[in-house]
């Protein structure tokens, strides 16, 4: 158990500040587990818990039945911290399990954290987008000048958190900065957006609506073998959206682009280069001028 080991010392699970839930296929057979044999990986599971049982507070659970039904293996284990509760366990050191779209039977498991009352999942915030194309710069220099206030003293002999604190500070100074004369780009902005057409649009929401019903029929709470056969009819017609789909979007793509091709006309002289030049020719990177912002240093 190499690698067992080896990630236990990496993420100091000693610590009791941490707490682990470690679970998935280990493909160990051991007697202790009610398998019928013992192979080479669970003798070395059991005796690396054995030896470890105490400053890694292991608990070690099984499936109530064999969570691989072809061969009758309890493979499927989780390792856990002991002071974690598992929660509706069939019986001791358990786990309850059900038949899935897989060889191996799904494993179901509620717990609860002693020390923390909820588990909570932050929210996921996007970063901001700027379009650094528009950036005043001017207005950005100017900004800087009359707010940054920060003073570097003359000293060769800072410590490392020192010189990481005036880092930090110019760092939020220059992010107020480009917040001030950079214009940010829309969250709702994508670039596809423009390839949608009322096809596409419709293609979506019969995807949404088939992973909703698979998702409700695999649900543990609903989830029967006669589910079973509406499972697999809802997968194969999302396949048929999929490329559809695909499809929609290569055929959109395609009309977009030659639409804007074929609008391009000669005629318009004082447009054609200045249209095609848009469409073809490589974008010039976006050079920035070097800046020179005055800093006080404060000599002592």
């Amino acid at each position: 158990m190499v690698e067992l080991k080896h990630l236990f010392q990496q993420l100091e699970l000693h610590n009791h500040n941490n707490y682990y839930i470690l679970a998935g296929d280990l493909n160990a057979k051991h007697h202790a587990c009610d398998n019928a044999i013992n192979n080479n990986r669970g003798i070395a599971l059991n005796k690396w818990i054995q030896e470890n049982e105490i400053p890694y507070r292991i608990s070690l659970y099984k499936t109530a039945t064999p969570s691989f039904p072809k061969s009758g293996a309890f493979i499927d284990l989780c390792i856990a911290d002991s002071r974690i509760k598992f929660h509706n366990t069939p019986k001791h050191r358990s786990l309850n399990s059900f038949p899935y779209d897989s060889d191996h039977r799904a494993v179901k498991i509620q717990i609860s954290i002693p020390t923390m009352k909820t588990l909570e999942i932050d929210e996921t915030v996007a970063p901001k987008k700027y379009n650094f194309n528009k950036t005043d710069w001017t207005q950005f220099k100017n900004f800087l000048i009359e707010t940054d206030d920060t003073i570097l003293p003359n000293n060769r002999n800072l410590t490392t958190d020192e010189i990481d604190e005036y880092i930090d500070k110019l760092s939020d100074n220059i992010n107020k900065a480009i917040d001030h004369a950079t214009p940010q780009i829309p969250k709702n902005q994508n670039a596809t957006d423009k390839y949608v057409t009322p096809l596409i649009t419709r293609l979506r929401k019969q995807k949404s609506y088939t992973l909703t019903q698979i998702n409700r029929l695999t649900k543990p709470e609903n989830y029967t073998i006669a589910n079973d056969t509406l499972i697999t009819a809802h997968k194969d017609i999302l396949k048929i959206i999929r490329n559809e789909l695909k499809f929609a979007f290569h055929e959109s793509v395609n009309n977009f682009w030659k639409k804007k091709i074929s609008a391009i006309t000669p005629r318009n002289s004082s447009k054609f280069f200045p249209t095609l030049n848009s469409i073809f020719r490589p974008k010039d990177t976006n050079n920035i001028e070097t800046l020179n912002i005055f800093l006080i240093i404060f000599i002592n």
